[in-house]
């Protein structure tokens, strides 16, 4: 007989499923971002297949739309100050991919540093850091990541030094989560430091990392399976969490959540199951506030795919 699973000591997982906004009933919504507050932000394809900011201040959906001279812009990330940062797309001062922050009811744009011409944002810290892949049409010049920080006085340019590395996330001290075909790795100030990887693993990558906690994904080598991997700290042996699921993200008290099924774990023990609402036929989880709040959306029975929900414990 197998062993029984532990199960993290917390009340059932509850979900509510946020409206669309009035001017955009047959819009598609995701949920990208939250300040951990009660406050969320997305990104919803509306009319013309356009995409715009959405924020939703409780329930109620406001869409903020995009930089001015840009058709489209999408959501990456929230910090708890409510700074929203994503990417703008088809803007009138460059076709080219640009990064965009948004605050206090204003958008700006971020100009890429050097010879880089293009952005495509991937997250901010609570420190108001925000990490960017950047590129240029020039294919001599080698993409690169960027972080835009408010105690750098310019935007730092981290060239990869693994084979095929690129930063996923950014944790509150500045620290980097890279993934590459070398395995993970953090930088910080400079350094690349690889995540330990115990043998019995192959294709390892790293996804979130939030408080020092990462999560990620291997392929057993024993059953050649895929399997989500915990680190509690970057220098841990990483543990293999149990029961379904693929973990994709991690707030700073080191919930995790995932999907295929949606569903969580807290420090590496399983925490419950994500309900899907009625009327929904599936769900995916899109990240986790430090408040516990895990975000997302679902549908495709009665109700429209791109629907936003969010979960709560009790």
């Amino acid at each position: 007989m197998a062993p029984a699973v532990a199960q993290a000591e917390a009340g059932e997982w509850q979900a509510a499923v946020l409206p669309l906004p009035a001017e955009y009933p047959d819009g598609l919504v995701w949920l990208d971002g939250t300040d951990g507050h009660g406050h969320y932000s997305g990104t919803i394809q509306h009319s013309g297949g356009r995409f715009a900011v959405v924020l939703y201040d409780g329930d109620q959906p406001f869409v903020a739309g995009a930089p001015d001279g840009c058709d489209s812009a999408g959501v990456s990330d929230e910090n708890s100050s409510g700074l929203v940062v994503g990417t703008a797309y088809n803007c009138e001062n460059s076709i080219y991919d640009q990064a965009f922050v948004y605050q206090n009811g204003t958008f700006s744009l971020l100009t890429p540093p050097g010879e880089y011409t293009a952005a495509q944002v991937f997250g901010v810290n609570d420190r108001g850091d925000i990490l960017a892949s950047v590129w240029a049409p020039d294919t001599t010049i080698e993409p690169a990541n960027v972080v835009w920080s408010p105690i750098a006085a310019e935007p730092i340019i981290i060239h990869p030094t693994l084979e095929e590395q690129y930063a996923v996330d950014i944790d509150d001290d500045g620290t980097l989560l890279l993934t590459s075909q070398d395995g993970p790795a953090i930088w910080r100030d400079g350094e690349v430091t690889m995540l330990p990887v115990p043998d019995e693993y192959a294709y390892t990558t790293a996804s979130a990392i939030a408080g020092g906690h990462v999560v990620g994904s291997a392929v057993s080598t024993t059953t050649a399976e895929e399997v989500s991997l915990y680190w509690p700290t970057p220098a841990s042996r990483p543990q293999e969490l149990n029961g379904p699921g693929r973990a994709y993200h991690v707030n700073r008290s080191g919930l995790a959540v995932g999907n295929y099924p949606a569903t969580t774990w807290d420090n590496g023990v399983p925490a419950g199951a994500l309900p899907v609402p009625k009327g929904f036929s599936d769900v995916q989880v899109d990240g986790v506030g430090d408040d516990g709040t895990v975000f997302g959306e679902g549908g495709e029975v009665t109700v429209a795919p791109g629907t936003p929900v969010i979960w709560r414990r009790d």
